[in-house]
Order: C-alpha cells, then sequence, then structure tokens
C-alpha cells in the first residue's frame, strides 16, 4: 500500500487533479466545522476508465472513519447526484471493492447496478473493483 500510495499521490499528481478543469473535489463538513468527507467527480478524459466518455464518474467517496454509516454518506451521495442532473450527464459511474458490502449496498439503494469489473494492482496485491452505474435518465 505504502508503494502504491509513493507512486499515485505525489504532490505533482495531487497538484493536477485539482487544477484538471474535468474534475471537482468537495469537501464536506459537520456542524461543527469538522471535516467529515470529500467527493472528486470527474469528466471526460478525467475518469479512471475510457470505456464512459459522456459519463461522470464518482471517483472518490471518502468518509471519516467515525462517520462511516451514518448521516455524512448520505449527504455526499445526495450532493453527487444533484451535480449529475445539473451537469446532464446520461449516466454516472464508479468503482467499488469487491468485499465493500457495506458501499455496494448503498449504492445500490441509490439506483447504481454492476455493470463490469476491473483488476489493479496494490504494489504486488491484485484488487478487483466492482463497476457500478446508474442510469440518470431513469425517473427516480
Amino acid at each position: 500500500m505504502a508503494a502504491f500510495l509513493k507512486e499515485y499521490y505525489t504532490t505533482e499528481s495531487m497538484e493536477a487533479e485539482l487544477t484538471d478543469p474535468n474534475t471537482a473535489t468537495y469537501f464536506f463538513k459537520n456542524e461543527e466545522g469538522e471535516v467529515v468527507g470529500f467527493l472528486k467527480l470527474s469528466w471526460k478524459d478525467a475518469q479512471t476508465e475510457p470505456d464512459y466518455p459522456n459519463a461522470m464518474e464518482l471517483q472518490r467517496i471518502y468518509l471519516r472513519v467515525k462517520y462511516q454509516g451514518h448521516h455524512p454518506w448520505r449527504q455526499i451521495m445526495d450532493f453527487a447526484m444533484q451535480e449529475a442532473k445539473k451537469s446532464g450527464v446520461p449516466r454516472v459511474w464508479l468503482g467499488v471493492r469487491e468485499h465493500n458490502y457495506p458501499a455496494q449496498k448503498i449504492y445500490g439503494c441509490y439506483g447504481f447496478k454492476r455493470v463490469s469489473q476491473h483488476t489493479f494492482m496494490v504494489g504486488d496485491d491484485p484488487q478487483t473493483d466492482f463497476i457500478l452505474m446508474k442510469d440518470m435518465t431513469e425517473e427516480d
């Protein structure tokens, strides 16, 4: 994991992400002003998979551990769905670890369905993400 983080989360790569016009990163705070999580949205060539050029990717949805499974998750997902509607994309997709059952359940409640999977390496360890898709043209 350390090698993966060192390779993919350099100062240069993070600066490039934050200045890319096809990405947006949002931080969410609680009532006390504490950051509880963040969300990264990506469009066009900023997406991590080339298979969905007209879609929007929910690329990072992270919550601090003490808030996982609580209200901020809903706030972040509701915000992401509002942004997708505003942008007019026909589909939204994300990758979720194959064994992250709680997250898969939440995404299912938002209408995401498994359409594919991909495997990537974290050091010498192969990791599988399920690709989940939501059709934004369907009525809620």
